[in-house]
């Protein structure tokens, strides 16, 4: 084998190496962030610190009043209220629906398929840092 071939087959090796290396750091940082994110409910954070930033820019811009520092207080804490009553509102719903879901698919399955079923849901809600409810209906998803 010639040595510009050998260059070649290395350099192809390092670059299929650092492409793998890379994809998986940041798979792993991805799936590291998801799951702290499932397990906390830290999902609305970012919507609340956007809220929290557009509430002090207001107050550093504006100039308010007492009162009016006061009434617009009042108000984003009554929108971020809202706002969180929102998306629980939908977390339920998208619970409900994942449930839902996953009782139709495991309708469909054999005995022995509804236990891998079962074990394979277990594993998933596992890698995501959520439980199963051992009391639950088989095959029922919940966090």
């Amino acid at each position: 084998m010639m040595p510009r071939t050998k260059a070649l087959f290395a350099a192809a090796a390092l670059f299929v190496l650092g492409l793998g290396v890379g994809s998986l750091s940041t798979a792993y940082i991805g799936i590291h962030k998801a799951r702290r994110a499932l397990a906390s409910g830290e999902g609305f954070g970012a919507m609340q610190r956007g809220l929290d930033r557009f509430h002090q820019e207001l107050l550093s811009e504006l100039d308010p009043s007492p009162a009016q520092r006061e009434d617009l207080d009042r108000q984003f804490k009554e929108l971020s209220q809202n706002l969180m009553d929102v998306r629980r509102r939908q977390s339920r719903e998208l619970l409900l629906e994942l449930r839902a879901g996953g009782r139709s698919l495991r309708s469909t399955l054999d005995e022995a398929q509804r236990a891998k079923y079962d074990a394979i849901v277990r594993r998933m809600l596992l890698r995501l840092g959520m439980e199963s409810r051992t009391s639950a209906a088989p095959g029922s998803i919940t966090p």
